[in-house]
């Protein structure tokens, strides 16, 4: 998988995480049994309780997500990436955004269709100080 090919991949999940719709597309991008691993709880296990996550995310805040710095290991059906980002959240009831320096790790595998899936995905803050 050529370096392109992965950045595309990365968009299109980054693409739909902006652009929430009725069906939560995000958890779309998952396996049915992958893992979303966020900060401060415990693994959420199965595209089910990873949709029910961006729902209660989404559902009071506008979320945005900037990436810097992707890496990509290609090791054949599946894919590590990893980098930095900015989370900006702001809440839909007012008041100033929360703006976060992040990173991640996500482990992508392609499907016996050729469907790149979210097979595990964790992220969490950069500690300033």
């Amino acid at each position: 998988m050529s370096q392109a090919d992965l950045e595309a991949v990365h968009r299109r999940h980054l693409d739909s995480i902006h652009a929430i719709n009725a069906q939560w597309a995000p958890a779309g991008f998952f396996e049915p049994e992958g893992t979303l691993l966020s900060p401060g709880l415990p693994p959420i296990k199965g595209r089910q309780a990873i949709q029910a996550w961006f729902e209660t995310m989404f559902e009071d805040n506008v979320v945005r997500l900037e990436p810097s710095d992707p890496e990509y290991i290609d090791c054949g059906d599946v894919v590590i990436e990893s980098g930095l980002f900015t989370f900006t959240r702001t809440p839909k009831s007012g008041g100033p955004p929360v703006v976060d320096k992040s990173k991640w790790l996500a482990v992508w595998r392609r499907g016996p269709d050729g469907t790149w899936r979210l097979l595990k995905d964790m992220f969490n803050s950069i500690a300033s100080g």
